[in-house]
């Protein structure tokens, strides 16, 4: 299982490496750009629906994902390397349902 944020927000606390707000909290870190890019991912984005949690199950009969490298080829501008998978692998050699949040608040920070 896997899961993907779409317009979502996330906790990001206060490191020397990357610039946060005061309030710790991101919305451009999501798998539809634009520091990260995954494959594929707009056709999940389509199928669901604002402020949901979506769950697909990748390897149903007749599954694109059996013969594709979508969800899985991910590009990066944030994390150094993008994420290529092995030639002749396919998406559910590697994951089998994907969770798809979108329109999702950040977590508070535990006091």
């Amino acid at each position: 299982m896997v899961s993907y944020t779409i317009d979502s927000e996330m906790h990001l606390p206060k490191n020397p490496q990357f610039p946060t707000p005061p309030y710790e909290k991101v919305n451009w870190i999501n798998a539809d750009g634009p520091l990260m890019l995954v494959k594929g991912i707009n056709d999940l984005k389509e199928l669901s629906q604002p402020n949901s949690i979506s769950l697909f199950k990748l390897n149903a009969q007749n599954s694109p994902y059996a013969d594709s490298q979508d969800l899985i080829t991910v590009k990066s501008r944030m994390f150094g390397e993008s994420i290529v998978p092995r030639d002749k692998s396919h998406t559910t050699d590697y994951f089998q349902y994907v969770f798809l949040l979108r329109n999702s608040k950040a977590l508070r920070k535990l006091d």
